[in-house]
Parts: C-alpha cells; structure tokens; sequence
C-alpha cells in the first residue's frame, strides 16, 4: 500500500514538473512582435538585451521594462532593414568581405584580439555567425542609403577649404569636442515639445547616456549616444555656434533642427591641439565626415519611409 502510494506521488510530481517546463517553454517562446513574416519572441527580445548590454554596460542602470523596450525596438529595427535589403543585395555573412566591416565593429568596442572577441562573444550570448549577420545588415543598409542618397549629398568645398585656410592663418588651437548625441523624431509640430520635456527629464532623472539608448534612434543610441572627438571645423556654422557656448558636461537643451529630426547634443570633453596641418588631408576629413552626416541623415529619413511601409503588429 505504502509502495504504492510513493508511486502515486512520483507520479504527480513529474506531471507537475512537465508542466512547469512546458509553461516555461511556453513563455519564453511567446510571440511579442510580428514584423511582415517574421516573429520576434520573448527570448529573442532576451537575448537582445545580453547583446545591447554587452555593448553598454550602462544600460544596466535601466529598470527592467525599459531596457525591454529598447532591445525589442532594435529588433524591429533590424527585421525592417533585412526585408528592406532583401530587395536588392542576396546576404552572405560568411564572405570574407565583411571581415572589414566586422574588425572596425570590433574595434569602435576596444576589442582587440580573438580572446577578447570570444569573451565578448559569450558575455552576449550570441555565436560568431549570428553577430556577424547583424553586423552584415547594417553594412548592407549603409551601402544601399549610399546607393540611393549619394546624388543628393551636397558638400560645399569652397566653404569647407575657406574655413580650414581661416583656421590654419590664425595659428589658433584646434578645439575639438568629444560628443554625444540624442537624434529624435516626431510626427506632427505639436509633439515636439512634448518628446523634448520627456527627454530633458529623463537626461535630469537617469543621465545623458542611459537617456540616449532609450530615445535616440541613431545607430550611436547602442553607445550611449557617443560621437566621439569631432574637431569644431568639422561642425556646421549652426551646430558649432550652439556647442561653442556650452562647458564640458553640458548639453543642447534646445534641440538643434536637423535633416530628419532633432539633435540634442552633450559635451564630454574639450582639448585644444596647436599642430602641423596637412591640408589636402585636413580638408578630405571635412567632406568626409559632412558627407557621412547627411548620408546618416537620409538614412534616418529612409527607414522612416520603409518603416512605415512595413507591417508591425505588436502584442
């Protein structure tokens, strides 16, 4: 009797842990997001989150719901440009092509080396072929803004040749700032304020960065919003007029009106450098980096169009 009664409640207690399993199986497969044909679930949103915070630490000072929400946009983000890209370039992340574009990946994180590639690696929980894919994508995305926005970049060198000329006469310091950067959008006029308040607060509340991986929709939202070090010249006239009055640690509180949205952007540091200019190569840093500008521009521009195209049902 005894004996079968410890059967009894084995019995019941495996069925229970069964259970247990398949809801948990269940959970961690639910459906958050359908964008077109592909569905985006509850543990790619997960896995997203390893990724983004492998990326930025920081984003770990977030509460939970939102660093959810940030690693469930990214997603979307990337379902929207693969469909996009599928249109006009067949993928292949194991060319040795973007072995280029995967090294600068790497070292834009300070990773050097195939140790510090694995750790990485495993700190995100993502293979070597699932990050190259994604890197793959971006790399696509770039080149096809490329392709359909280069006829509309419009690059004044005289303007750019009279100011390097005007700076190397002076035998001035070249001040160059170390930026970061809150680029957002909004639908109609009336919400600008309204996204502007919530971003000001939200910069007083948890800081300029962690406010950058939740509202910027630049590719530097993954970094915190960092630029990096832009030298004043490389500026346009309005931007650096606006930045020029701020000190270290300060920031536009009056959004700056871009191509394709608003820019908010912080001060991280200063220095000024008195040194030898080449100018040819001086002056090619300047188109370089206007031109990259306006192509991120467009390509903000663009994903908002196809975006808009795309069906994004989410539960």
């Amino acid at each position: 009797m005894l004996i079968n009664q410890k059967k009894t409640v084995i019995f019941f207690l495996v069925i229970f842990f069964l259970l247990l399993a398949k809801s948990y199986s269940l959970e961690k497969n639910y459906i958050e997001v359908k964008v077109n044909n592909k569905i985006i679930t509850k543990s790619d949103i997960e896995n997203e989150k390893k990724l983004l915070t492998a990326y930025n630490e920081s984003l770990k000072n977030l509460k939970v719901d939102e660093l959810y929400t940030i690693a469930k946009n990214s997603l979307i983000r990337q379902e929207v440009k693969r469909d996009e890209i599928l249109k006009y370039y067949e993928p292949n992340y194991t060319s040795s092509s973007l072995d280029k574009y995967v090294d600068e990946f790497y070292k834009k994180l300070n990773i050097e080396n195939d140790l510090d590639v694995k750790k990485f690696l495993e700190i995100a929980n993502i293979t070597e072929n699932e990050m190259r894919e994604k890197i793959e994508i971006e790399t696509l995305w770039n080149q096809l803004v490329f392709n359909k926005y280069q006829d509309k970049v419009i690059i004044d060198v005289e303007l750019f040749r009279d100011r390097l000329k005007s700076e190397i006469n002076d035998l001035k310091p070249t001040k160059s700032y170390f930026l970061s950067e809150i680029f957002f959008n909004v639908l109609t006029k009336e919400e600008i304020d309204e996204k502007k308040q919530k971003i000001l607060k939200s910069i007083e509340d948890i800081g300029f960065n962690n406010t950058a991986n939740i509202f910027s929709i630049s590719g530097s939202a993954k970094f915190g919003g960092e630029i990096g070090w832009i030298k004043g010249s490389q500026l346009s006239s309005n931007i650096y007029k606006k930045i020029s009055l701020l000190k270290v640690g300060e920031y536009t509180a009056e959004p700056i009106t871009v191509p394709g949205g608003f820019l908010i952007l912080k001060i991280d540091d200063i220095k000024e450098e008195k040194v030898q200019v080449d100018f040819d190569e001086e002056l090619q840093k300047l188109i370089n980096y206007e031109k990259n500008k306006q192509l991120n521009q467009f390509s903000q521009i663009y994903y908002k169009k196809v975006e808009k195209d795309s069906v994004i049902n989410e539960n």
